[in-house]
């Protein structure tokens, strides 16, 4: 009898069959392709080593008996999941999902953090599991108790493995149950317990270790050079694309030019007011910069307004003042100057 899938898409497996073949073949070409051409240097890789191995073991499930083998196929089966790290690589490589890319690289850098905020979890459960097995261990030993709440607390606190995953029930999953069964059957007291329990470890312990990996991913962010500078490009490329619309609404002649009457004509518009202010830019900069630009013909071209407005994107910086104050200093250099030039010569002619 054919199972539900077959019934649904009877050539399913076979057109999954040859999807396998194509893309078998597709990745023999490119790891031999890749050897010829980089040689010696192709095994420096370890991705490298991984896709030849994914390879090998494709072409040998595909061309050879593997019943034969020592091996579980099933084994050799998942092992070709390696190409899910080919998918990975490609997408980093492509540089297209930045975000996609920069969290590959937060969760292989936060590995080591990863492991010892583990220690600690399993540290302070081991420590809390033990607490409650020694005070429930009198329980289960007394025959006089009920035997179904024995054996009802024996299922979550009867053994170290049994204590161990029942804590970590209470602090990731469903802790009611295993709480319910010491609740009802062994004392009350244990509800005081659970309580502080979850509050403490539950909530504060959890909430610093998230923190600690949500630290640990911003610092990251903030020291991937590649990742600031694409988005620093992408933010600037969406910049330039709002200012050339703004330019071509404000030409209402479309003739690439902004004259002063249509410039005065956006500076009017309250609509066009909070736009700019989505730019970071104010109305009366625009207006300086449009004397600033002009060459004296009452208009200002595109590039000219491009550059322009870009440059006044924002607060002033730091490297704007200061290299304003340069230039003020040199002019008043070059005029007291001039000034003692002017007196040298007034002397000497009145003489």
């Amino acid at each position: 009898e054919k199972v539900p899938a077959d019934r649904d898409w009877p050539a399913i497996q076979e057109g999954l069959q040859i999807a396998d073949h194509f893309f078998t073949v597709i990745f023999t070409a490119d790891v031999v392709l890749r050897i010829i051409c980089l040689k010696c240097s192709f095994w420096k890789s370890l991705m490298n080593w991984i896709d030849t191995t994914v390879v090998v073991l494709t072409l040998a499930t595909v061309f050879l008996d593997m019943s034969s083998l020592p091996i579980d196929p099933i084994f050799l089966r998942l092992l070709r999941l390696g190409k899910l790290a080919r998918a990975f690589r490609m997408i980093i490589l492509s540089g297209r999902l930045e975000s996609f890319g920069l969290l590959l690289k937060c969760v292989v850098a936060s590995v080591t953090m990863l492991g010892y905020a583990t220690l600690v979890l399993m540290f302070v459960q081991c420590v809390c599991g033990m607490i409650i097995s020694t005070l429930v261990s009198r329980y289960l030993e007394d025959p006089a108790m009920d035997a179904e709440g024995r054996r009802h607390v024996f299922q979550y606190w009867g053994t170290f493995t049994r204590t161990f995953l029942t804590m970590f029930e209470v602090l990731f999953a469903n802790w009611a149950p295993s709480c319910r069964a010491l609740v009802d059957n062994v004392s009350e007291w244990f509800t005081l317990i659970f309580v502080a329990y979850r509050c403490i470890v539950g909530f504060a312990l959890l909430n610093v270790v998230n923190s600690v990996f949500v630290s640990q991913t911003l610092k990251i962010a903030d020291s991937d050079e590649e990742y600031l500078i694409k988005v620093r490009q992408k933010h600037q490329a969406q910049y330039r694309k709002k200012l050339d619309t703004l330019f071509k609404a404000a030409d209402v002649t479309n003739d690439g030019f902004l004259e002063l009457d249509e410039f005065m004509r956006l500076l009017e518009d309250e609509k066009m007011h909070l736009w700019l202010s989505q730019l970071q830019l104010e109305y009366h900069d625009l207006m300086e910069l449009f004397q600033m630009i002009d060459s004296g013909d009452g208009r200002i071209d595109w590039k000219e307004f491009m550059d322009g407005a870009g440059r006044l994107k924002g607060q002033a910086k730091s490297m704007d003042v200061f290299r304003l104050e340069t230039k003020v200093d040199a002019v008043m250099r070059s005029l007291k100057d001039s000034k003692q030039i002017w007196k040298r010569n007034t002397s000497l002619g009145s003489s």
